[in-house]
């Protein structure tokens, strides 16, 4: 056998101990090493259902603080209604008397009663009346005056006298009911979007009207 026959027999049996010794060594090691990749993927699934389950724990505790949070929004928005509600009804008895311009050391009592006198041809002195007075403070604007409020004895006296608000008319006094802060935006906002003509308050309501028809004001989603 000549050196290069047995040089290449030898070469041959080395790739083939070669290829059996690695063969041997895959066999050997994939057991293990799919045992590992099995674990790590079980780990891994663990892992994810561990993240899926805080996750769905984190959207429940979200839901449940926007469910509190819109309970709360509601007990919030009824609890303003009814202090709107009480703070109306405690005005019951007054109207609030706009364009009536003041004047230095007026007598304001007696300028109300002349009005509705003269005014409106109505009779009213001061057993009629328990209060009268301007609101809001004096202002730099001397050619704009502070409303007078004025409050009743009795509903049927101030009743009167609202009805015969409209003898008003031509003159730069305007008769007007004694909302609250609330109500006044509201009636504020709507008469922007309406005009002045179109929107009034009756019975302490606020009242717009669209074409032919005629819709009560609650809050501002409703204008």
């Amino acid at each position: 056998m000549s050196k290069a026959t047995r040089s290449n027999s030898i070469s041959g049996m080395a790739n083939i101990l070669d290829e059996s010794i690695l063969e041997t060594v895959i066999n050997k090691l994939a057991p293990k090493l799919t045992a590992t990749i099995e674990a790590q993927l079980e780990n891994l699934g663990k892992q994810f259902e561990q993240m899926d389950s805080k996750i769905n724990n984190i959207v429940n505790k979200l839901d449940d603080l926007d469910k509190l949070a819109h309970f709360n929004q509601r007990a919030v928005t009824k609890l303003s209604e009814n202090v709107d509600f009480l703070e109306q009804r405690s005005k019951m008895n007054t109207l609030r008397v706009v364009g009536m311009k003041e004047e230095n050391n007026e007598n304001l009592q007696a300028r109300v009663l002349l009005s509705f006198n003269d005014g409106l041809e109505i009779k009213c002195t001061l057993d009629d009346i328990n209060n009268v007075f301007r609101i809001r403070k004096v202002t730099e604007n001397i050619h704009k005056s502070r409303p007078v409020i004025v409050d009743f004895v009795s509903y049927l006296k101030r009743n009167e006298i609202y009805k015969g608000r409209s003898a008003l008319k031509g003159t730069e006094i305007y008769l007007n009911e004694d909302l609250t802060e609330q109500r006044y935006q509201l009636m504020t906002l709507s008469r922007k979007k309406y005009g002045t003509q179109n929107v009034w308050s009756r019975n302490r309501r606020i009242y717009f009207k669209v074409g032919n028809s005629v819709k009560i004001i609650n809050k501002e989603l409703d204008i």
